[in-house]
């Protein structure tokens, strides 16, 4: 899906007693816990080990940093800090020239289940989105399973996200009487 970013952007809404703070060294490990937390029934997911998630995720060339954002619990000790929810992004310039415009990518976004339905997923959106617009991007972009039961598509058309291409995955249940 993608989202201009040139129409309104909403501003973040912090739920009561939690933080919305930019992605910092040394949230790595708290932020993949929380991954694998937020996914860990999720159809086609499994757990990332903490070297797939700092090669693949935050450790990736493309990971930016500077437009990611981490909701806390808001305690005043960074290192006790409860993660609620993430927004991982990127951006991958050496797409735009094929591409004809540039864009940025939410890759991971999660919310852990404590927190879901106070519309921490929403304020990462939108903290994301400003973040890139801030930064001259053209677009918002993301991946989102249209049969997710979560109602992340939902959330993402009502940001503003349009889908512009789609995916069949087939998957086929083996027998496993033969063995």
């Amino acid at each position: 899906m993608r989202r201009p970013l040139d129409a309104t952007i909403p501003e973040p809404v912090v739920p009561d007693g939690l933080q919305l703070v930019p992605f910092e060294p040394g949230m790595e490990e708290s932020t993949r816990q929380a991954h694998n937390e937020a996914f860990r029934d999720h159809w086609g997911s499994s757990p990332i080990d903490d070297e797939t998630w700092m090669t693949w995720v935050t450790g990736h060339r493309d990971f930016r940093a500077d437009l990611s954002f981490v909701m806390t619990d808001g305690t005043t000790d960074s290192a006790t800090n409860e993660v609620a929810g993430y927004a991982i992004n990127a951006a991958h310039p050496n797409d735009w020239p094929a591409l004809g415009f540039t864009e940025a990518w939410t890759h991971q976004l999660g919310v852990r289940r404590p927190w879901r339905g106070r519309g921490v997923a929403r304020a990462l959106l939108a903290a994301s989105m400003r973040a890139f617009q801030q930064v001259g991007l053209e677009f918002a972009a993301l991946d989102v399973d249209a049969e997710n039961p979560t109602g992340a598509l939902a959330l993402y058309q009502g940001m503003g996200y349009v889908r512009d291409r789609s995916r069949v995955a087939w998957a086929r249940q083996l027998d496993q009487s033969a063995e």
